[in-house]
């Protein structure tokens, strides 16, 4: 049998860098996904991406809402460096991760629970 057919890779854990990404200089290249439903970029950063960590979106499987209402889940393979000619502002990036953080909130030990 050939071996021609494509094939998905267990996501590894690590985080590309902005040397990985094909990155058009015409454009700004955004950290994020794009909408399932509408194709809209949601962005969660710029490259070189500075809000990484144990909550960022592109860590662990969760729930992302884009500006239009749709909500999907996504993981981290979802995401990617993209780029475009539409300029995203800080503060609506900041909101993305806000929003990601509010509907996915993180999941304290239950040693650290408060069950008042």
């Amino acid at each position: 049998m050939v071996g021609d057919t494509n094939q998905t890779h267990a996501y590894d854990g690590g985080q590309p860098t902005c040397s990985e990404a094909t990155i058009d200089q015409s454009k700004t290249t955004y950290w994020g996904v794009p909408c399932r439903t509408c194709h809209e970029l949601v962005a969660f950063d710029v490259c070189p991406y500075m809000s990484f960590g144990s909550g960022a979106a592109s860590m662990k499987p969760g729930t992302i809402l884009c500006s239009q209402g749709h909500n999907h889940i996504y993981f981290p393979r979802d995401f990617a460096f993209i780029p475009s000619a539409v300029l995203i502002a800080d503060e609506t990036m900041q909101e993305n991760r806000a929003a990601y953080a509010a509907i996915n909130p993180i999941c304290m030990p239950s040693s650290r629970r408060s069950y008042t």
